[in-house]
Protein backbone atom coordinates (compact mmCIF):
# COMPACT_ATOMS: atom_id res chain seq x y z
CA UNK A 1 0.00 0.00 0.00
CA UNK A 2 1.74 3.93 -0.96
CA UNK A 3 2.16 6.28 1.16
CA UNK A 4 -0.04 9.10 1.70
CA UNK A 5 2.43 11.72 -0.14
CA UNK A 6 0.80 14.44 2.71
CA UNK A 7 2.45 12.11 5.79
CA UNK A 8 -1.65 11.89 6.82
CA UNK A 9 -2.96 8.64 7.76
CA UNK A 10 -4.56 6.87 4.64
CA UNK A 11 -7.94 6.41 6.36
CA UNK A 12 -8.49 9.94 7.10
CA UNK A 13 -8.10 11.25 3.37
CA UNK A 14 -12.09 10.38 2.67
CA UNK A 15 -13.11 12.22 5.21
CA UNK A 16 -11.23 15.34 4.40
CA UNK A 17 -12.42 15.09 0.65
CA UNK A 18 -16.04 14.92 2.22
CA UNK A 19 -15.21 17.79 4.38
CA UNK A 20 -14.47 20.36 1.37
CA UNK A 21 -16.83 18.58 -1.04
CA UNK A 22 -19.46 20.01 1.42
CA UNK A 23 -17.71 23.03 1.66
CA UNK A 24 -17.69 23.69 -1.97
CA UNK A 25 -21.44 22.77 -1.99
CA UNK A 26 -22.18 25.06 0.54
CA UNK A 27 -20.22 27.55 -1.20
CA UNK A 28 -22.15 27.32 -4.15
CA UNK A 29 -25.12 27.16 -2.43
CA UNK A 30 -24.76 30.72 -0.61
CA UNK A 31 -23.41 32.11 -3.82
CA UNK A 32 -26.29 30.74 -6.36
CA UNK A 33 -28.52 31.64 -3.43
CA UNK A 34 -27.09 35.30 -3.42
CA UNK A 35 -27.18 35.75 -6.79
CA UNK A 36 -30.61 34.76 -7.20
CA UNK A 37 -31.76 37.13 -4.88
CA UNK A 38 -30.03 39.93 -6.72
CA UNK A 39 -31.55 38.52 -10.03
CA UNK A 40 -34.98 38.83 -8.21
CA UNK A 41 -34.29 42.12 -7.11
CA UNK A 42 -36.79 42.25 -3.83
CA UNK A 43 -35.85 45.93 -3.43
CA UNK A 44 -36.53 47.24 -6.97
CA UNK A 45 -38.59 50.30 -6.87
CA UNK A 46 -40.36 51.38 -10.06
CA UNK A 47 -38.68 55.10 -10.65
CA UNK A 48 -41.48 57.51 -10.56
CA UNK A 49 -41.35 60.48 -13.42
CA UNK A 50 -44.63 62.91 -12.39
CA UNK A 51 -46.18 64.90 -14.60
CA UNK A 52 -44.96 68.04 -13.28
CA UNK A 53 -41.87 67.44 -12.58
CA UNK A 54 -40.56 69.65 -15.10
CA UNK A 55 -41.95 73.21 -13.62
CA UNK A 56 -41.53 75.69 -16.08
CA UNK A 57 -42.40 75.98 -19.57
CA UNK A 58 -39.31 76.45 -21.86
CA UNK A 59 -38.65 80.02 -23.56
CA UNK A 60 -39.64 80.76 -26.22
CA UNK A 61 -36.40 80.56 -28.97
CA UNK A 62 -34.61 78.80 -27.05
CA UNK A 63 -32.55 75.59 -27.84
CA UNK A 64 -34.07 72.86 -24.90
CA UNK A 65 -30.69 71.08 -23.82
CA UNK A 66 -30.89 67.34 -21.31
CA UNK A 67 -27.66 65.74 -20.06
CA UNK A 68 -28.28 62.05 -18.20
CA UNK A 69 -25.71 59.71 -17.10
CA UNK A 70 -28.11 56.86 -17.90
CA UNK A 71 -25.99 54.45 -15.78
CA UNK A 72 -26.40 51.24 -18.13
CA UNK A 73 -30.28 51.09 -17.22
CA UNK A 74 -29.67 50.27 -13.79
CA UNK A 75 -31.65 53.15 -11.91
CA UNK A 76 -30.34 53.08 -8.58
CA UNK A 77 -29.44 49.70 -8.01
CA UNK A 78 -25.97 49.01 -7.08
CA UNK A 79 -24.84 47.48 -10.43
CA UNK A 80 -26.75 46.49 -13.64
CA UNK A 81 -25.57 42.74 -13.63
CA UNK A 82 -27.80 42.31 -10.50
CA UNK A 83 -30.75 44.26 -12.16
CA UNK A 84 -33.36 42.19 -14.09
CA UNK A 85 -34.02 42.94 -18.04
CA UNK A 86 -37.38 43.46 -17.35
CA UNK A 87 -35.96 46.40 -14.78
CA UNK A 88 -33.81 47.78 -16.84
CA UNK A 89 -36.55 48.47 -19.78
CA UNK A 90 -39.00 49.92 -16.72
CA UNK A 91 -36.05 52.13 -15.87
CA UNK A 92 -35.64 53.28 -19.39
CA UNK A 93 -38.85 53.40 -19.80
CA UNK A 94 -39.04 56.36 -17.25
CA UNK A 95 -36.20 57.96 -18.85
CA UNK A 96 -37.96 58.15 -22.09
CA UNK A 97 -40.85 60.01 -20.11
CA UNK A 98 -38.82 62.11 -18.39
CA UNK A 99 -37.22 62.94 -21.86
CA UNK A 100 -40.34 63.58 -23.72
CA UNK A 101 -41.62 66.06 -20.88
CA UNK A 102 -38.72 67.66 -20.57
CA UNK A 103 -39.36 68.79 -24.00
CA UNK A 104 -35.14 68.75 -24.86
CA UNK A 105 -34.44 69.67 -28.48
CA UNK A 106 -30.97 68.00 -27.90
CA UNK A 107 -30.19 65.06 -25.14
CA UNK A 108 -26.64 64.19 -24.30
CA UNK A 109 -26.56 60.62 -22.71
CA UNK A 110 -23.46 58.86 -20.87
CA UNK A 111 -22.83 55.29 -19.83
CA UNK A 112 -25.25 54.51 -22.84
CA UNK A 113 -26.01 50.50 -23.54
CA UNK A 114 -25.72 49.11 -27.00
CA UNK A 115 -26.22 44.95 -26.70
CA UNK A 116 -24.39 43.82 -23.41
CA UNK A 117 -24.46 40.72 -21.61
CA UNK A 118 -24.96 43.04 -18.34
CA UNK A 119 -27.85 45.28 -19.42
CA UNK A 120 -30.50 42.92 -20.98
CA UNK A 121 -28.60 42.63 -24.70
CA UNK A 122 -30.70 45.50 -26.49
CA UNK A 123 -29.43 48.49 -27.76
CA UNK A 124 -31.21 51.28 -24.99
CA UNK A 125 -30.34 54.46 -27.32
CA UNK A 126 -32.76 52.96 -30.12
CA UNK A 127 -35.12 51.84 -27.07
CA UNK A 128 -34.78 55.57 -25.98
CA UNK A 129 -35.62 57.07 -29.50
CA UNK A 130 -38.49 54.55 -30.22
CA UNK A 131 -40.39 55.49 -26.90
CA UNK A 132 -39.29 59.20 -26.38
CA UNK A 133 -40.40 59.61 -30.08
CA UNK A 134 -36.84 61.44 -30.93
CA UNK A 135 -36.14 60.17 -35.00
CA UNK A 136 -32.43 61.20 -34.93
CA UNK A 137 -29.52 59.60 -32.70
CA UNK A 138 -25.77 59.26 -32.68
CA UNK A 139 -24.29 56.29 -30.60
CA UNK A 140 -20.53 56.16 -30.22
CA UNK A 141 -19.15 52.84 -28.72
CA UNK A 142 -16.26 53.52 -26.24
CA UNK A 143 -15.92 49.92 -25.00
CA UNK A 144 -16.67 47.26 -27.53
CA UNK A 145 -15.76 43.93 -26.55
CA UNK A 146 -16.77 40.25 -27.54
CA UNK A 147 -16.68 37.87 -24.17
CA UNK A 148 -18.70 39.06 -22.36
CA UNK A 149 -20.31 41.20 -24.79
CA UNK A 150 -20.33 44.45 -23.88
CA UNK A 151 -20.87 47.68 -26.14
CA UNK A 152 -21.21 51.00 -24.66
CA UNK A 153 -20.55 54.85 -24.79
CA UNK A 154 -21.86 58.00 -25.15
CA UNK A 155 -24.70 59.17 -27.45
CA UNK A 156 -26.87 61.92 -28.66
CA UNK A 157 -30.81 61.98 -29.38
CA UNK A 158 -31.98 65.34 -31.61
CA UNK A 159 -34.81 66.95 -33.00
CA UNK A 160 -33.10 68.46 -35.79
CA UNK A 161 -31.06 66.06 -38.68
CA UNK A 162 -27.22 65.52 -37.59
CA UNK A 163 -25.13 66.36 -39.65
CA UNK A 164 -21.60 65.97 -38.84
CA UNK A 165 -21.20 63.24 -36.41
CA UNK A 166 -17.60 62.23 -34.25
CA UNK A 167 -17.03 59.66 -31.93
CA UNK A 168 -13.87 59.02 -29.98
CA UNK A 169 -12.90 56.40 -27.19
CA UNK A 170 -9.82 58.11 -25.25
CA UNK A 171 -8.49 54.56 -23.83
CA UNK A 172 -5.53 56.17 -22.47
CA UNK A 173 -5.18 52.79 -20.45
CA UNK A 174 -6.29 49.36 -20.10
CA UNK A 175 -9.37 51.06 -16.86
CA UNK A 176 -9.91 54.05 -19.12
CA UNK A 177 -13.72 53.39 -20.76
CA UNK A 178 -14.17 56.59 -21.31
CA UNK A 179 -15.12 59.33 -24.38
CA UNK A 180 -16.87 61.33 -25.69
CA UNK A 181 -19.56 61.91 -29.53
CA UNK A 182 -19.74 65.01 -31.44
CA UNK A 183 -22.67 65.96 -33.36
CA UNK A 184 -23.81 69.26 -35.47
CA UNK A 185 -27.66 70.43 -35.26
CA UNK A 186 -29.33 73.25 -36.71
CA UNK A 187 -31.54 74.50 -33.95
CA UNK A 188 -33.29 77.74 -33.06
CA UNK A 189 -29.77 78.78 -32.07
CA UNK A 190 -28.46 78.15 -35.23
CA UNK A 191 -25.64 75.21 -36.20
CA UNK A 192 -24.56 74.48 -33.06
CA UNK A 193 -21.96 71.11 -32.31
CA UNK A 194 -22.93 69.48 -29.38
CA UNK A 195 -20.81 67.00 -27.24
CA UNK A 196 -22.11 64.47 -25.29
CA UNK A 197 -18.66 63.93 -22.85
CA UNK A 198 -17.80 61.32 -20.08
CA UNK A 199 -14.52 62.04 -17.91
CA UNK A 200 -12.59 59.22 -15.57
CA UNK A 201 -14.12 59.07 -11.86
CA UNK A 202 -10.77 58.66 -10.77
CA UNK A 203 -7.87 61.30 -10.98
CA UNK A 204 -7.65 65.11 -12.14
CA UNK A 205 -4.51 63.80 -14.24
CA UNK A 206 -6.64 61.70 -16.12
CA UNK A 207 -9.26 63.22 -16.90
CA UNK A 208 -6.91 66.47 -17.65
CA UNK A 209 -5.50 64.12 -20.43
CA UNK A 210 -9.50 63.21 -21.74
CA UNK A 211 -9.91 66.60 -21.85
CA UNK A 212 -6.75 67.67 -23.85
CA UNK A 213 -7.77 65.05 -26.53
CA UNK A 214 -10.99 66.69 -26.76
CA UNK A 215 -9.25 70.41 -27.23
CA UNK A 216 -7.30 68.67 -30.16
CA UNK A 217 -10.36 67.81 -31.78
CA UNK A 218 -11.78 70.48 -31.20
CA UNK A 219 -9.33 72.81 -32.71
CA UNK A 220 -8.88 70.58 -35.74
CA UNK A 221 -13.03 70.57 -36.95
CA UNK A 222 -13.33 71.12 -40.27
CA UNK A 223 -15.53 74.48 -40.79
CA UNK A 224 -16.43 74.32 -37.03
CA UNK A 225 -20.49 75.46 -36.06
CA UNK A 226 -20.77 79.02 -34.99
CA UNK A 227 -21.81 77.44 -31.67
CA UNK A 228 -20.47 75.06 -28.81
CA UNK A 229 -22.30 73.07 -26.35
CA UNK A 230 -20.23 70.51 -24.41
CA UNK A 231 -22.96 68.56 -21.86
CA UNK A 232 -22.29 65.42 -19.68
CA UNK A 233 -20.97 63.92 -17.00
CA UNK A 234 -17.35 65.80 -15.99
CA UNK A 235 -16.82 63.35 -12.58
CA UNK A 236 -15.47 66.68 -11.22
CA UNK A 237 -16.54 70.71 -10.50
CA UNK A 238 -16.25 73.44 -12.38
CA UNK A 239 -14.42 74.77 -10.03
CA UNK A 240 -11.46 72.61 -10.22
CA UNK A 241 -8.70 73.11 -12.19
CA UNK A 242 -8.88 70.55 -14.57
CA UNK A 243 -12.16 71.73 -15.88
CA UNK A 244 -12.18 75.19 -15.18
CA UNK A 245 -8.96 75.44 -17.42
CA UNK A 246 -10.95 73.79 -20.21
CA UNK A 247 -13.74 76.19 -20.43
CA UNK A 248 -11.73 79.38 -20.45
CA UNK A 249 -9.88 77.31 -23.02
CA UNK A 250 -12.66 77.14 -25.41
CA UNK A 251 -14.49 80.26 -23.70
CA UNK A 252 -16.98 78.19 -22.41
CA UNK A 253 -19.82 78.99 -19.77
CA UNK A 254 -22.15 77.14 -17.48
CA UNK A 255 -24.87 78.24 -15.49
CA UNK A 256 -23.70 80.42 -12.36
CA UNK A 257 -25.27 78.44 -9.56
CA UNK A 258 -26.84 75.62 -9.31
CA UNK A 259 -27.99 72.40 -7.28
CA UNK A 260 -26.12 69.18 -6.88
CA UNK A 261 -26.55 66.12 -9.32
CA UNK A 262 -24.86 63.62 -7.58
CA UNK A 263 -25.95 60.93 -6.25
CA UNK A 264 -29.49 61.25 -7.00
CA UNK A 265 -30.66 60.13 -3.84
CA UNK A 266 -29.21 62.95 -1.59
CA UNK A 267 -27.22 65.04 -3.90
CA UNK A 268 -24.32 66.91 -2.53
CA UNK A 269 -21.76 67.06 -5.77
CA UNK A 270 -22.32 69.22 -8.99
CA UNK A 271 -21.03 67.14 -11.52
CA UNK A 272 -23.21 67.03 -14.46
CA UNK A 273 -23.00 70.59 -16.59
CA UNK A 274 -23.93 72.07 -19.83
CA UNK A 275 -21.31 74.28 -20.90
CA UNK A 276 -22.14 76.67 -23.66
CA UNK A 277 -19.57 78.66 -26.10
CA UNK A 278 -19.66 82.64 -26.06
CA UNK A 279 -22.56 83.32 -28.32
CA UNK A 280 -25.26 81.60 -26.24
CA UNK A 281 -26.80 81.99 -22.85
CA UNK A 282 -27.98 79.63 -20.25
CA UNK A 283 -31.12 81.68 -19.30
CA UNK A 284 -32.93 78.94 -17.21
CA UNK A 285 -31.56 75.46 -15.26
CA UNK A 286 -32.85 72.58 -13.19
CA UNK A 287 -31.33 69.66 -11.83
CA UNK A 288 -34.06 67.43 -12.45
CA UNK A 289 -35.52 66.02 -8.83
CA UNK A 290 -36.02 62.10 -10.33
CA UNK A 291 -34.08 59.08 -9.46
CA UNK A 292 -34.18 57.42 -12.92
CA UNK A 293 -30.34 56.73 -12.48
CA UNK A 294 -27.75 57.45 -9.99
CA UNK A 295 -27.13 61.32 -11.51
CA UNK A 296 -30.03 63.93 -11.53
CA UNK A 297 -30.52 65.07 -15.10
CA UNK A 298 -29.61 68.52 -15.97
CA UNK A 299 -32.13 70.30 -18.17
CA UNK A 300 -31.12 74.01 -19.64
CA UNK A 301 -32.65 77.02 -21.96
CA UNK A 302 -30.07 78.45 -24.36
CA UNK A 303 -30.26 81.67 -25.65
CA UNK A 304 -28.11 83.53 -28.66
CA UNK A 305 -26.69 86.46 -26.69
CA UNK A 306 -28.55 89.20 -28.89
CA UNK A 307 -31.81 87.42 -27.88
CA UNK A 308 -31.01 86.96 -24.64
CA UNK A 309 -29.89 90.85 -24.69
CA UNK A 310 -32.98 91.88 -26.08
CA UNK A 311 -35.05 89.83 -23.51
CA UNK A 312 -32.87 91.82 -20.63
CA UNK A 313 -34.25 95.06 -22.26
Amino acid sequence: MDEPTNGAPAAEAPASRTRRGKRLVGASLVGFVGLAAAYVDPLYVRPAVPDDVIPEERMPGALRVLTLNVAHGRGVAFHQSFARPAHIRRNLDAIARLIRLSDADVVALQELDAASAWSGGFDHLEYLAERSGYPHAYHGLHVDRGFPRLQYGTGVLSRFPIGDAHSHAFDLNALDTKGYVRVRVEGPAGAVDVVSLHLDFKRDAERRAQLDILSTHLGRRANPAPELVVAGDFNCTLAGGVLREFARRHALAAAAQGDGTFPARRPRRRIDYVLVSGGLSIRRRLAVPVEVSDHLPVLVDVLPQRRAAARVR
